[in-house]
Order: C-alpha cells, then sequence, then structure tokens
C-alpha cells in the first residue's frame, strides 16, 4: 500500500506518523517549551485531483527493478505525474542507493520531467548520508525548501521539517523561516497556533517577531473576523516599537469594515495619515 501526504513524509524521513491529534513520539525529543508548541495538533485541507497511472511500486525489491520501472514509465502517454516520479526516486534513496538516485534525478531533469524539487530537497538534503558526504545545506536552502512547501500547500510537512530542524539542531531559524511558517499556520487557519509561535519567538527564539510577520497574523486574524484580537496585535506592535505599514492598517480597516465597525475603521484611516502612512488603492 502506498502512503502520500504527512504519512508518505514521516516514514521516509523515519519518523512516527503523528496520529488524529498531529502529535507523534518523535516530538519528545523536542526540548520545551517548543516541545508544547509543536505537540498541539492543527488542521488543513489538502486535495489533489491529479490524474495518475497504475504505478505498481512494491514489485521493487532491488535496484535492477527500479530501472526497469523507469523505462515503463518513460514509454507511459502522457508521463506519469510528477508525484509518480518523485516517488521512485524516494524508494531509491531510502534503499541509499543515493548515487543511483542522483544519477536517475539528472536523467529526468535532461529530458524534460518536471521533478518537484521541493521533495527531492526533502528527500536528500535531511539524509545523514549527504551530511557525511560533506553536503550540508544552509539556512537559505531551508529557508526556500519551507518556502516551497507551504506555496504548495504542503503546511503540514513543512512544519514538520522546521520541528526537525529545531530538535535535531540542523540550523537556527531566522526571520524568513519564522515568517513561512507563520503564514503556511495562517493560510491553513490556524492562526491561533500562528499567535502561539510569535509569542515563543518573544521569549525564546533570537529572532524577534517583526512587521512582516506581525502583518501576516493581523491579516489573518481580521479574515478569521477575530477583528479584537487583532486590534489587540496591533497595539502590541505599536508599544514594542515594531512600525506598523500601509498593509497593516489596510488589513485593520478591512476587518474593521467587514464587521460594520465604521467608526474604528474610520479612527485607523485618520491615525494612518497622522503617522504619515499614505493609504494606497486597497486602503
Amino acid at each position: 500500500m502506498r502512503l502520500n501526504g504527512v504519512a508518505a513524509v514521516a516514514l521516509a524521513c523515519h519518523r512516527p506518523v503523528p496520529d488524529k491529534h498531529g502529535t507523534s513520539s518523535s516530538l519528545l525529543l523536542l526540548p520545551p517549551p517548543l516541545l508544547q508548541f509543536f505537540s498541539l495538533g492543527f488542521h488543513s485541507s489538502m486535495t489533489s485531483n491529479v490524474q495518475i497511472h497504475r504505478i505498481d511500486f512494491n514489485k521493487i525489491k532491488k535496484l535492477e527493478d527500479v530501472f526497469f520501472l523507469f523505462d515503463e514509465m518513460l514509454r507511459m502517454r502522457p508521463l506519469p505525474s510528477t508525484l509518480q516520479f518523485t516517488l521512485l526516486l524516494t524508494d531509491v534513496t531510502k534503499m541509499k542507493h543515493y548515487s543511483a538516485s542522483l544519477s536517475l534525478y539528472k536523467e529526468m531533469g535532461a529530458l524534460g520531467i518536471p521533478i518537484n524539487e521541493y521533495i527531492m530537497c526533502w528527500n536528500w538534503v535531511l539524509n545523514p548520508f549527504f551530511f557525511r558526504r560533506g553536503i550540508v545545506p544552509n539556512v537559505a536552502t531551508f529557508g526556500i525548501l519551507l518556502k516551497g512547501l507551504v506555496l504548495e500547500d504542503r503546511v503540514p510537512e513543512a512544519v514538520i521539517l522546521f520541528t526537525k530542524l529545531i530538535r535535531e539542531r540542523v540550523c537556527e531559524p531566522n526571520e524568513v523561516m519564522y515568517g513561512t511558517i507563520v503564514s503556511g499556520l495562517c493560510k491553513t487557519g490556524n492562526t491561533s497556533r500562528a499567535i502561539q509561535l510569535l509569542r515563543l519567538m518573544e521569549e525564546e527564539g533570537k529572532c524577534k517577531p517583526n512587521t512582516v510577520i506581525d502583518n501576516t497574523v493581523v491579516d489573518g486574524l481580521c479574515k478569521d473576523r477575530m477583528v479584537d484580537d487583532a486590534l489587540i496585535l496591533f497595539t502590541e506592535m505599536i508599544e514594542k516599537c515594531i512600525p506598523p505599514n500601509v498593509v497593516t492598517y489596510n488589513s485593520m480597516i478591512h476587518g474593521l469594515c467587514i464587521n460594520e465597525r465604521w467608526n474604528d475603521a474610520i479612527r485607523l484611516l485618520r491615525e494612518m495619515v497622522e503617522r504619515k502612512i499614505f493609504p494606497d488603492v486597497h486602503t
């Protein structure tokens, strides 16, 4: 039986699959208070309408089977999906035939097969083999990978990767990485958890919230019609000398308008102008 989504990624990384509450035994390795944060479940509406061929990956027992199946897939019309080629490469990596995996990846690239680079990075750069070979990705690499996962609606995988980076001290997350996870949480309706992550940044992290990160949460709260919570965070930004900008005010004004709080919206508009922050077309 083939696994996909969070289960496939967890298996590929040799990690327990999260239960229905989003927890797993591997999270016990997290230092507090990050343990508490990442042990809390969150939801995501990940769906796929991709039409795929029926390919029996279970018949792969040895490396020769991989190349035989690869030749079969190349003869299919239309070609199998990107996901199926990625699954084939994942199997090779899990068999620890790393050189073969890299060779197949290069051959697919030469043939113009659009392999999912984010998932391949997941399978390769986090594998101990590559660290032993001295191939160690940097903060920028992981930042791009996290952003790619979020853009592809793979927020659960992004959170698992972020957790792994912290748990195994692979690198110290920077503002971009925190911002990406906050954005992903808000995108999937987990704004309350995004706020919790903001608090952890303030209390535990070396990186502190900034205007961009706070704007993401303010916008998420307003879209969820939690405008009072957004106002609290907005006030905290000013108190902590995190300067609001036109994006902050636009989110707040929009949130107040959809809740028919016209007087508050007008007040913020006037305050915005007084702060020399000029309205734009969105305002």
